[in-house]
């Protein structure tokens, strides 16, 4: 039979490293909706209703779901290779005083 204390331990244990290898989907930038998401081949894009912000700080709207519908110059535009470089474009011209 097991000590009540080490099964709550290690239980606790076990959630610890089910939620350390957790990846986030999406991040809330602003409470207006503005999000930050995943996409499909791990790029990331900053998203707002329908519409998203392209590396020069303009709003584009978001083609299809589909990839097919996306190339390769929208993809450079509005796709990010890493949630840093997203907040980066995100601080220049939105969040951060752009």
């Amino acid at each position: 039979m097991c000590d009540r204390s080490d099964y709550v331990v290690n239980r606790a244990l076990i959630l610890v490293e089910a939620v350390d290898s957790l990846k986030v989907l999406k991040y809330e930038l602003c409470p207006n909706g503005t999000t930050l998401e995943l996409r499909p081949g791990g790029q990331w894009s900053i998203c707002y209703r329908g519409q998203v912000l392209g590396r020069w700080g303009e709003w584009e709207p978001e083609p299809e779901r589909e990839p097919s519908f996306r190339d390769v110059a929208y993809l450079y535009r509005c796709q990010y290779g890493s949630e840093m470089e997203a907040l980066e474009v995100w601080n220049t011209f939105v969040g951060g005083g752009g």
